[in-house]
């Protein structure tokens, strides 16, 4: 794992992190601290899923964190999610959201000071479709990827200072079943968010800018 710079955004850092890997594997977020920060990874577990920690030490090394791995209250779905965002630290540095791709499930998952994780009180909700893939937020805006048949789509939520996710009204954009959505995230600052599908011989994006009460426009590239 290479050193990156602490000036990236968090949204950015993960998806490259997840990069090194290939897509079967674990989607992995990082949130700094002065010794190096942590890692979080999330391990789609089948039944119940877990988010594993780990510290990142000065020298680069990784240590587990003390009691990781941590559940995420749902269920993974034991496979790869080809998607580089099932698991984002928040833009504020408090919380990790995770995906539970079996339960069909957004986890928030408070950060401790000594990087451990603790499911919030009614952190677990549902993520307003099948399968969710992929997950973005900033400032408390947060934005979720459904890839399964019958439920995909992307919605939205607002993110509340105590970590419980609220659906945001008007916010879904439903997709077709073989839409494939791999990845969601936002901007920097997050005044557009962008998601990307990958299907059988196609390959699009779409940015938009999303606002309350109604389905955010959809521009193709």
């Amino acid at each position: 794992m290479h050193h990156l710079p602490r000036r990236w955004p968090r949204t950015m850092l993960a998806g490259l992190l997840t990069l090194v890997g290939a897509v079967a594997t674990p989607a992995v977020a990082a949130a700094h601290e002065s010794h190096g920060g942590y890692v979080y990874v999330n391990d789609n577990t089948a039944g119940t899923n877990t988010v594993a920690a780990f510290a990142r030490q000065g020298d680069g090394r990784l240590t587990p964190v003390a009691g990781s791995p941590f559940s995420a209250g749902g269920a993974g779905s034991g496979s790869g999610l080809a998607s580089q965002g099932a698991i984002q630290v928040t833009s504020d540095g408090r919380y990790v959201l995770a995906v539970d791709a079996g339960s069909n499930q957004i986890a928030t998952l408070r950060i401790e000071h000594d990087g451990a994780l603790e499911l919030v009180r009614d952190g677990l909700v549902s993520s307003g479709g099948v399968q969710p893939v992929s997950v973005a937020e900033h400032h408390g805006i947060v934005y979720v990827a459904n890839a399964g048949a019958g439920g995909t789509n992307y919605t939205g939520f607002r993110l509340s200072d105590g970590g419980r996710l609220r659906p945001l009204a008007g916010s879904t954009v439903p997709l077709p079943d073989n839409a494939s959505p791999a990845t969601c995230c936002s901007t920097q600052p997050a005044r557009t968010w962008w998601e990307r599908e990958s299907a059988p011989h196609r390959s699009t994006a779409s940015a938009w800018a999303p606002t309350a009460g109604s389905p955010p426009p959809r521009t193709r590239r």
